[in-house]
């Protein structure tokens, strides 16, 4: 896959519950792997991950997820937060890293389960 065009190729989510009787990292590692079938995009393929800075660092950071999914080609990775729209900006990044020639498949990624918390 070699193109300087960028394209959202594939999209993975899990269904909407108030608790989930799976972990989040679960969650995140179904959506990811829905998201790359679609695009019809093998996990050695990619090589920048994104997401947004604000809760992500702390429920399922980057690292955590290419090394539980095995995500070994990764070499541009970052973490997002710019007034509240770093998934957007993350999206964007990816864009213009894959048009300037820097990257060839991204993933950008977020997962929240605030809803299994106590009191969420």
């Amino acid at each position: 896959m070699s193109s300087t065009n960028a394209v959202i190729a594939g999209i993975g989510q899990t269904t909407y519950r108030r608790r989930h009787q799976v972990s989040l990292g679960r969650l995140i590692g179904q959506a990811t792997m829905d998201a790359l079938a679609d695009a019809e995009v093998e996990l050695e393929q990619v090589d920048t991950v994104f997401t947004e800075s604000s809760t992500s660092p702390s429920s399922f950071p980057i690292d955590r997820l290419t090394c539980t999914f095995g995500l070994d080609n990764v070499v541009h990775h970052g973490y997002f937060g710019v007034g509240g729209s770093g998934l957007f900006y993350a999206v964007l990044r990816a864009a213009e890293m894959i048009r300037n020639g820097s990257s060839q498949v991204a993933l950008v990624y977020f997962g929240l389960d605030w809803g299994s918390r106590p009191a969420g």
